[in-house]
């Protein structure tokens, strides 16, 4: 298989994307997230921001396993499960996934786009996940974001509307946030990418 496994309380945050980008930040947590434990570094060997993780990455409607995202979280040297999902067959796509979810035990679930809506519905218990402009409101019936999980979105989206994240938001429990982040949809631009790692390092080490 190469390189990748196949198988509102709203406030706004300081944090920019790095680089250029801003990042505007809401939120349905109280809660402030924690660092790595001393047991989780003493487990990798890693600091805190070297710490690898195994993520079950989705992706989008027509892409394919390798693309530029799970590329760089592999480069950052992270494993990557990157199953592929069938375009037009949304039922596969999520047997799929839950098959590598199950077998693989990610760390981190994170989805893009059709892939969003795939995590969205996985059955990932309390794993950490990460909906990169998740189009659920196309596939899938799942309606609400589970505590522990992230939405990050483009405003300039112009294939599935930034409203609808902030839907998702407002249905969310507490422990859920939205991120506005990129410049599109593809949400490809290295900055934004290296705020997706760094949520998803976050979010790890406050599971953990």
């Amino acid at each position: 298989p190469g390189r990748f496994g196949h198988g509102m309380e709203r406030s706004r945050c300081g944090r920019r994307c790095p680089a250029t980008n801003p990042a505007r930040h809401l939120s349905r947590s109280q809660t402030k997230p924690k660092r790595h434990t001393s047991s989780s570094r003493k487990r990798t060997g890693l600091s805190d921001e070297q710490a690898l993780m195994k993520i079950l990455f989705l992706h989008g409607w027509h892409s394919t396993p390798g693309g530029k995202k799970p590329s760089y979280f592999h480069e950052q040297g992270h494993q990557v499960l990157n199953p592929a999902l069938p375009a037009d067959d949304f039922a596969a796509s999520l047997k799929i996934a839950q098959t590598a979810y199950d077998g693989g035990s990610p760390d981190l679930v994170i989805g893009s786009s059709r892939g969003g809506a795939v995590a969205l519905n996985l059955q990932s218990g309390s794993t950490p996940t990460i909906l990169i402009c998740p189009a659920w409101k196309n596939w899938g019936t799942a309606q609400r974001a589970k505590p522990g999980t992230v939405i990050i979105h483009s405003r300039a989206d112009e294939t599935i509307p930034y409203e609808q994240s902030e839907e998702l938001l407002a249905a969310a429990p507490q422990g859920v946030e939205l991120i506005e982040c990129g410049h599109g949809h593809r949400m490809a631009e290295p900055q934004t990418l290296a705020l997706v790692l760094k949520v998803g390092l976050r979010l790890v080490s406050s599971h953990e």
